[in-house]
């Protein structure tokens, strides 16, 4: 053993259990018993970075558009909720600089215009969510994100044409897709919960359908828009090949991916799925229709937009 080697390999292992450790505090998870020790592929992944001295370069497929179900949110704009969930992921990354000085940064890599025809949102309103994203990170020197979309890796104005060529070269089959989905359990859960997800998305006034027949539809999106992230991802491992790869959905030790929570003390829900409750104990993610049940009062924001509601004592 070359003794003069060891005590910087033992250094720097610590530094990566020491990161490791505040990440899976803010784990997004079915367990909440797991350990730092139990994520292999991520503690190679920040090793690398670390021994480097270079910031833990980490991407996060996130921050589509909103939702179109005003049940849930309250319109098309970002508000307390987003602002909450990039404060909270700036911080983060301000955490780890206390133990590792270079830090980390995460790559916002919204989705929106991924998958945005078969969820039925508008481009219009991705594109006016994602530069509003881009605005409040700028304006509020949250230095430790960035953005990243469809629009930097295909130039142009046909967003059909991005959505055709992300399949033509990173999509898998729907046949495969639902090989997994019969097989694998996370895949099915992922599937499941997509599936429920754009149901609720459905239950528009403008909506026709019969429940039965929403539900048939939100199966066969689920999957599409399921093949859709599958590409994006793809994509994203191709262009940030040594990145640490971030999730907003749960994913078993052992796996590439890591999922991250959104707000400090959320598990589930994303602001893009719901409203900001201001609560004594601070911020909390629910959906404007459970605010409007236990008569939150409605905060307005700037230039006299909603912003989020306020819990009454």
């Amino acid at each position: 053993m070359n003794l003069k080697i060891c005590p910087k390999y033992l250094v720097t292992r610590e530094i990566v259990k020491e990161i490791l450790d505040v990440l899976v505090l803010y784990r997004r998870s079915t367990r909440s018993s797991t350990t730092s020790n139990s994520f292999p592929v991520q503690f190679e992944t920040i090793r690398k970075f670390v021994e480097a001295n270079q910031a833990i370069e980490c991407v996060l497929p996130a921050f589509p558009a909103k939702s179109p179900n005003l049940n849930k949110v309250l319109g098309v704009s970002i508000d307390k909720a987003e602002e909450i969930s990039l404060y909270f992921l700036n911080f983060l990354c301000e955490k780890i600089k206390t133990i590792y000085p270079p830090g980390m940064k995460i790559i916002l890599c919204s989705d929106g215009r991924v998958f945005s025809d078969v969820l039925n949102i508008s481009d219009t309103n991705v594109s006016h969510y994602q530069r509003q994203i881009k605005d409040f990170i700028r304006s509020n020197n949250l230095s430790n994100l960035k953005t990243y979309d469809l629009d930097h890796v295909y130039p142009t104005d046909n967003f059909d044409s991005m959505r055709f060529f992300l399949m033509q070269n990173y999509a898998d089959s729907i046949e495969n897709l639902e090989r997994k989905i019969k097989y694998d359990s996370t895949a099915k859960d992922l599937y499941c919960a997509m599936t429920r997800f754009i149901f609720e998305d459905s239950l528009t006034p403008e909506n026709k359908d019969s429940r039965a027949q929403l539900q048939k539809k939100s199966k066969h999106r689920a999957k599409l828009t399921i093949i859709r992230s599958n590409a994006w991802s793809n994509l994203l491992e191709q262009e940030f090949p040594a990145a640490l790869r971030l999730s907003i959905h749960p994913h078993p030790p052992g796996d590439k991916k890591f999922g991250i929570r959104l707000v400090a003390n959320e598990n589930w829900l994303t602001p893009w799925h719901s409203v900001a409750l201001e609560t004594k104990d601070g911020f909390k993610l629910i959906k404007k229709s459970h605010a409007i049940k236990i008569g939150a009062k409605l905060i307005l924001g700037r230039n006299g937009q909603p912003s989020h509601y306020q819990e009454l004592s």
